[in-house]
């Protein structure tokens, strides 16, 4: 135990325990408090090497400002999995001070792990945080997994004015060795035409894409969608849960979203579990139609929808079921879902 000034056997004695670390989970909220000055300390010893020299791992969830200056001495140039959740401005007062750490702890991530592979980011953007520190994330150019999400709560946020819409999806489309990327699309919101920055970009290594958005138009995720070429893509999930949208919404951009996408498809999801009122009079559409645009994909082996069906005039029959069977010669589910009522599950099997 080190108490009071660290001599040098000290030093050298804990420094053997930190050169061991490969992997850390970082609990604010654990048994144990750490004094924010113990980072300080620490990190002037260090004298600018990292504190933790052979981490490859952090995992740190439900943060806020105070964590920061730990997080920043845990860096080290060979780390390779990041995963930070920060737990929201309110209740920390200024405002100001915690978006000044969100974008240090970024800022900094991005300069001193330039080997990184796998980034899950979270932090509630709004209009005093902004999100054109982003922008940065071009640097991290080995990644291969990226999850940028834009809140970490499920009630949509205020979204920033001067978000850098065309800058932040070029660069994160310039990161060429993604396999999977998971984007909020609440970080973008803007007119469509900034999607024009990104219209034909390539993620040749892409194998699963999803993205959520929220208080936005549907139109904005399909285009978004079927701006890319991903040759390489085997799942698409698509979420507009929170999002005022109608039933409509998905027969509506489905053929849009499924323009540009390859053979190789094998997984469709599709969320969106907001009720919206269904006029009595309108007739039921039937599963086997509104899914017409995926019919195509003859790979595909699993089709899940979680859509509000209790006010859905949705329907479907024994032929229309042998028909998707048909179409999809190699499914193992097909599920549409329903959080306020009882599932329904059709699992098809080849040749049943």
């Amino acid at each position: 135990m080190i108490t009071g000034d660290i001599t040098p056997a000290e030093w050298a004695h804990f420094c053997t325990f930190t050169a061991r670390v490969r992997r850390l989970a970082y609990d604010s909220e654990g048994p144990l408090h750490v004094d924010p000055l113990v980072w300080t300390i620490l990190a002037r010893k260090c004298r600018g090497e990292p504190l933790l020299p052979r981490l490859r791992l952090i995992e740190a969830l439900e943060i806020n400002n105070a964590d920061v200056p730990a997080l920043v001495s845990f860096l080290t140039p060979i780390l390779r999995d990041v995963t930070v959740w920060f737990r929201g401005a309110k209740g920390f007062e200024p405002a100001s001070e915690f978006c000044t750490s969100v974008k240090v702890l970024f800022q900094t991530l991005v300069c001193v792990t330039p080997h990184l592979t796998a980034l899950d980011w979270g932090a509630p953007y709004d209009r005093c945080c902004g999100t054109d520190f982003l922008a940065s994330i071009g640097c991290l150019r080995n990644l291969s997994s990226l999850r940028l999400h834009g809140k970490t709560s499920d009630t949509p946020s205020a979204v920033s004015t001067q978000v850098p819409i065309a800058t932040l999806l070029w660069e994160i489309t310039t990161i060429t060795p993604l396999v999977s990327l998971s984007l909020n699309v609440e970080l973008f919101a803007g007119p469509n035409g900034a999607l024009t920055a990104v219209a034909g970009s390539t993620l040749p290594a892409l194998h699963t894409l999803e993205v959520c958005i929220t208080n936005g138009p549907a139109e904005m995720l399909a285009t978004f969608v079927h701006s890319l070429r991903l040759p390489a893509l085997q799942s698409l999930v698509v979420d507009t849960r929170y999002s005022p949208l109608g039933y409509s919404t998905l027969e509506d951009q489905l053929p849009r979203i499924c323009a540009n996408l390859p053979s190789s498809l094998r997984e469709f999801h599709w969320s969106h579990m907001v009720r919206t009122s269904i006029p009595s009079s309108m007739p039921p559409s039937d599963i086997h139609r509104i899914l017409g645009p995926l019919l195509s994909f003859r790979a595909m082996r699993c089709v899940e929808f979680r859509l509000p069906l209790s006010t859905s005039p949705l329907h479907t029959t024994d032929d229309g079921v042998a028909q998707l069977a048909a179409a999809w010669p190699d499914v193992q589910k097909l599920r549409m879902y329903n959080r306020h009522v009882s599932s329904y599950h059709a699992r098809l099997q080849a040749g049943e």
